[in-house]
């Protein structure tokens, strides 16, 4: 089992996802029109400013306003990644920022990927943030983005209702950072409904304060494999060795025969995230972890009954300690563990942050239940961590990606008034 210096990680996540660039250029998208004469001046369009950070050297940005931007250009170029026709074909490292996830949307219209990232190599970069992404389609891996063999920065996106044969939302191939943002609706045909990392090399990513709600793997032979992710280096074009972080986030609804939540060959750390209702029948799992995979969970919920929270074989499935499972299928087996349950989840909805989040009901025992070492600095909507949720004077880390807010007034303090009272006599006299 694998020891992990999480502060660090996120830290360096956190610097990582905001990167500084010298002498970028900056397009601004000045349409929503699909067109392509090949300038970016006062008329242009997404595909053309894409086109202009292809042939600038250097890493660029196109700023995309608020609008809603619909792939239309068909033609007979498909699989050139000219950049002419169909999906957005991004060659050289380049941000692209929009103005909000509600109020930039990119449209594949049911006929394209949306980007496809050429990069070529872990040191060259991409961003994308602050967006929506959806209706996006192909019949290979990556529906709303490819990323092809670099490293990608995810912020505050959304993959909405996209569809492909293999990680529907996203399929990277290279490193991938995603934080803040939502996998909503997204369709596999076979694999990896939300989210596919396939590294063609040795690497690490991470998946942070995010939220998969209602992704699905289809396979009709198989029942299809990761409804929300899919980490695979024993798949064609894959390499072992590779590890992921999921840390602050949130698996709801999720559906997949092996893996509604997570299939993983490789090797996961799952700390403080909630996994709800991502095992509709019996014989589905939400967790499912073939050899050689390896997953470790630590201040995690799992709570996906009437199925399987992990599909057998467990053997590789590990504690790091301060988990909640409605059942045994895990075999989480530390002294810290909870098992048989029920940890008093509410609904899945906006509680404040950027992504939707289930809040802890009231005496839920996963308040003030988790272990503070690995203790991320906030939950997924950004709230402090930890704090005293249970009101006992100890601030201790909450399991799951929410953490209770609690009243931080000492109870013995608050009980104060009572007793002072009690001791005057009721009309505040001292009794005679």
């Amino acid at each position: 089992m694998k020891n992990y210096a999480v502060s660090c990680a996120v830290a360096i996540l956190s610097a990582a996802l905001f990167p500084m660039f010298v002498n970028a250029a900056e397009f601004q998208v000045t349409k929503t029109a699909d067109t392509f004469d090949g300038a970016c001046n006062a008329d242009c369009s997404l595909r053309e400013a894409v086109q202009a950070a292809n042939a600038n050297p250097g890493h660029d940005k196109i700023v995309i306003p608020a609008g809603t931007y619909v792939l239309t250009r068909v033609g007979e170029e498909s699989g050139s990644n000219t950049n002419e026709f169909e999906d957005l074909d991004v060659r050289d490292d380049t941000t692209i920022e929009g103005a909000g996830v509600d109020k930039t949307i990119v449209s594949g219209n049911d006929q394209f990927r949306i980007f496809h990232m050429l990069n070529n190599g872990p040191e060259e970069t991409s961003t994308v943030r602050q967006m929506t992404l959806r209706n996006a389609f192909r019949e290979s891996c990556g529906g709303g983005i490819r990323e092809s063999d670099g490293t990608i920065f995810i912020s505050h996106v959304k993959f909405l209702n996209n569809y492909a044969e293999r990680g529907a939302g996203m399929c990277a191939r290279g490193i991938a950072y995603i934080s803040d943002s939502i996998f909503e609706g997204n369709v596999a045909a076979l694999w990896g409904g939300g989210l596919t990392v396939l590294p063609r090399r040795v690497s690490h990513s991470e998946v942070v304060r995010s939220t998969f709600v209602g992704n699905e793997a289809q396979d009709p032979q198989f029942g299809g494999d990761g409804g929300a992710i899919e980490h695979c280096g024993t798949c064609t074009g894959g390499t072992e060795g590779s590890t992921l972080d999921v840390i602050n986030s949130t698996f709801v609804g999720n559906i997949a025969e092996n893996g509604g939540a997570i299939w993983n060959t490789l090797e996961v750390y799952v700390l403080n995230s909630t996994f709800k209702d991502n095992a509709p029948t019996f014989q589905d799992g939400a967790i499912a972890n073939p050899p050689p995979g390896i997953i470790t969970f630590e201040n995690s919920i799992l709570d996906n009954l009437p199925g399987l929270n992990c599909r057998a074989p467990t053997n590789n499935i590990f504690s790091a300690g301060h988990n909640i499972e409605t059942s045994i299928h895990c075999e989480l087996e530390a002294a810290s563990d909870q098992s048989r349950t029920d940890p008093l989840l509410g609904e899945l909805g906006d509680n404040g942050g950027p992504t939707p989040t289930i809040p802890l009901l009231e005496n839920s025992p996963a308040i003030d239940a988790g272990g503070n070492n690995n203790c991320p600095a906030t939950d997924q909507r950004g709230q402090e961590r930890p704090v005293d949720g249970d009101n006992d004077t100890i601030e201790t880390c909450d399991i799951g990606a929410y953490e209770v807010e609690g009243d931080m007034r000492n109870p013995i303090i608050d009980a104060l008034p009572g007793i002072i009272d009690y001791l005057m006599g009721e009309d505040g006299k001292e009794d005679e």
